[in-house]
């Protein structure tokens, strides 16, 4: 997608997300970074429409993550429940330094 880039970061436990993100460097720091979650069986994809719509008057940073098992993020044997798909978020934002988030998701995002 378009201003979008492609990148991994690695939350521990044999553990890597995939995400896109955007970032709008002139953008006012007023607003916490927006995070869009995918439901199930999906991946960031099923956020492209939504994607080109958005910009720095929304989030001046965007991310956009494959949740773990899902997209190109790492697909670990185990649980894909709930409470471990929130324990990857919270260490996905710790990775990046970021404490406070708009989030938005559906089905089980």
């Amino acid at each position: 997608v378009l201003g979008y880039t492609s990148k991994f970061v690695d939350i521990g436990d044999n553990v890597s997300l995939h995400y896109v993100e955007r970032v709008f460097p002139g953008a006012g720091r007023s607003k916490p970074p927006l995070v869009l979650l995918h439901g199930w069986p999906d991946s960031w994809r099923s956020w492209l429409r939504l994607l080109p719509l958005l910009g720095e008057e929304d989030a001046p940073r965007i991310l956009v993550p494959d949740q773990r098992g899902y997209g190109e993020s790492s697909k670990p044997n185990g649980s894909l429940a709930p409470l471990v798909l929130a324990d990857d978020l919270d260490k996905f934002l710790k990775k990046l330094g970021i404490s406070r988030v708009r989030l938005v998701g559906h089905s089980m995002g």
